[in-house]
């Protein structure tokens, strides 16, 4: 934005400093002279030179740590290449987010990825491929808000468990009462 000041009489030492920054940028510290000088004028009223500042956008990383559940609650494996689409929760998909304002996280063999840096809002993490046999986790938000920041998650799937119906028959298809089914884990 453009700010325009009242009039002030010429001089060698003014300055402007940005004393609150706009939200979702950092302060600029900055003492920009104003080059009100008194010999660079000869009417009474004068416009000191424009002064271009650029603000700064925080940015912050999303880390994920990612663990597939085995079904024992004290072992779990990393779930390497366990897939994310990170994009700006405002834009209303990864596909509709800005190039700098989505990302994809692909774990490595110790369930770890990390994006790169993004600009201050809210960010959705929403999982795309995961092993097979466990269920993706949900949808979830991050608002990034502290510049240099790493948000960090620790993620555990669950195991998808359904329920095997079976009967027997006989070579000419009449069910066979009483027979015994197994069930068993060919992996």
């Amino acid at each position: 934005g453009v700010f325009i000041t009242s009039y002030y009489p010429c001089g060698d030492d003014w300055s402007i400093r940005e004393i609150e920054a706009s939200k979702g940028y950092l302060l600029d510290s900055t003492l920009y002279p104003v080059g009100a000088e008194e010999k660079n004028y000869t009417v009474e009223y004068n416009k000191a030179p424009a002064i271009p500042v650029f603000e700064q956008v925080i940015k912050g990383q999303i880390a994920i740590t990612k663990y597939a559940d085995n079904g024992d609650r004290f072992q779990a494996s990393f779930e390497e290449d366990a897939t994310f689409e990170v994009y700006l929760k405002s834009a209303g998909s990864f596909e509709m987010a800005k190039e700098t304002e989505r990302d994809i996280l692909i774990c490595d063999e110790y369930g770890f990825a990390e994006s790169k840096s993004l600009p201050y809002g809210i960010y959705t993490v929403h999982q795309v491929y995961g092993w097979d046999g466990r269920a993706l986790v949900e949808d979830f938000d991050v608002l990034i808000t502290e510049d240099g920041k790493v948000y960090e998650y620790v993620l555990t799937n669950q195991l998808v468990y359904g329920e095997v119906t079976g009967f027997k028959v006989d070579e000419e298809g009449v069910g066979l009462a009483g027979a015994t089914i197994g069930i068993f884990d060919p992996g």
